[in-house]
């Protein structure tokens, strides 16, 4: 974005002035934007790469924002009508959703903003993690270092 206008143009290498990079395979962001659901394929998926270059960014989920850019996924407060057994299935399947959709029921029945002003800086620290810090933080086996770094 420059001047509030975007930019875009084919390079063989990044910019000096970019803030991050997503990769991700031509097939699967074209799945994404086949259908309203397609961007599960890259949010759960795993069918991108975000490499950030200036972890700043990461307090106002400007890579969430490009991700949301590449899908056309709806968002839970508007969506829930159209289909609110599929939103169950979604929180009732995930502890993490589950524990984070608690939490902000419980702020709303406090009287309480559903989640506090430093809700961000606890959440998404794990991205500047390394991968075994996540796993251990994630509850998931934790692998060899040596064995992770191939990963």
């Amino acid at each position: 974005m420059k001047s509030g206008a975007p930019r875009v143009q084919r390079s063989g290498a990044p910019s000096r002035e970019s803030i991050l990079q997503i990769e991700i395979p031509s097939s699967i962001l074209r799945h994404s934007f086949a259908s309203e659901w397609g961007g599960d394929a890259i949010t759960i998926g795993y069918g991108c790469e975000i490499y950030v270059f200036q972890p700043g960014i990461l307090q106002s989920n400007l890579d969430v924002t490009c991700v949301q850019l590449l899908t056309r996924i709806p968002s839970a407060s508007q969506h829930w009508k159209r289909e609110p057994l599929r939103l169950a299935r979604h929180v009732f399947s995930s502890p993490i959703t589950r524990s984070l959709v608690a939490k902000a029921t419980w702020n709303r029945v406090r009287g309480r903003r559903p989640f506090p002003d430093d809700h961000n800086e606890k959440m998404r620290p794990w991205l500047l993690r390394t991968k075994c810090e996540v796993c251990r933080a994630c509850d998931l086996p934790v692998l060899d270092e040596e064995f992770a770094k191939t990963l």
